[in-house]
């Protein structure tokens, strides 16, 4: 290998980092504004629920409906793939149920912890405040 092609694979090595880094911060930059909206909404629709109360019974039935329906689902799915005749092993139906009860415990989870934040309001909206503000910090920085 020549001094031009090294020479052209260094040069073509920097523009894919250089390319790479770009890609990487706009990425991260995206996910941070992304957490800062969510939070700002999750803020305020904790506020709305604690000032009214017919927002507060919308979302818990809102929830209870949710889950109740993941239960379905991680019930009739094994029955749905048995009735199109899919032949799945044990280790993949097996896979297949843990993936939907995991669904079923992480929408049961987040709306428990919603309900938590309703208890401790002004503790649970100083927590989102300071996370608020280290991601904004961290926005600035970046």
């Amino acid at each position: 290998m020549g001094y031009v092609d090294g020479l052209i694979l260094a040069v073509t090595g920097g523009l894919v980092t250089l390319a790479v880094q770009k890609i990487f911060k706009s990425i991260r930059i995206k996910t941070i504004r992304d957490d800062i909206e969510f939070i700002e909404f999750e803020k305020a629709h904790l506020e709305a629920m604690k000032r009214s109360s017919v927002e507060m019974n919308r979302s818990s039935f809102r929830g209870l409906f949710l889950v109740a329906m993941m239960i379905g689902i991680a019930c009739y799915v094994p029955h749905f793939l048995l009735f199109i005749d899919l032949q799945l092993s044990d280790k993949e139906s097996g896979f297949l149920g843990m993936i939907l009860w995991a669904f079923v415990i992480a929408v049961t989870f987040k709306f428990w912890r919603r309900y938590d934040n309703l208890k401790n309001f002004k503790e649970a909206t100083e927590k989102m405040d300071i996370r608020l503000d280290k991601l904004k910090l961290k926005l600035e920085k970046i």
